[in-house]
């Protein structure tokens, strides 16, 4: 019983797909972003309440991928997420 435990414990460590984190994108938006949670709280969120779990590393190269940068000016956010659009 404790094999298949750790099996699935493990399982959860997989990746996630692009659709699965584009399908939590504007949740982690409003998260990290609009309510101002960090990355921990961000993350231990979705885990709690969405059971998507992922390491941060990857979390944090995701909210990069986005732009979802909280330490930059809007005026180069909007340059950023308008070149992303036309890619």
């Amino acid at each position: 019983e404790s094999s298949t435990l750790s099996a699935r414990q493990r399982h959860v460590k997989n990746r996630h797909s692009p659709e699965e984190w584009e399908h939590q994108k504007a949740l982690i938006e409003r998260l990290y972003l609009d309510e101002d949670k960090t990355v921990e709280e961000t993350m231990r969120y979705l885990k709690d309440e969405k059971n998507f779990v992922a390491g941060e590393r990857k979390f944090k190269m995701q909210l990069k991928d986005w732009g979802f940068d909280k330490n930059i000016k809007s005026s180069v956010m909007q340059l950023m997420l308008a070149k992303s659009t036309k890619r």
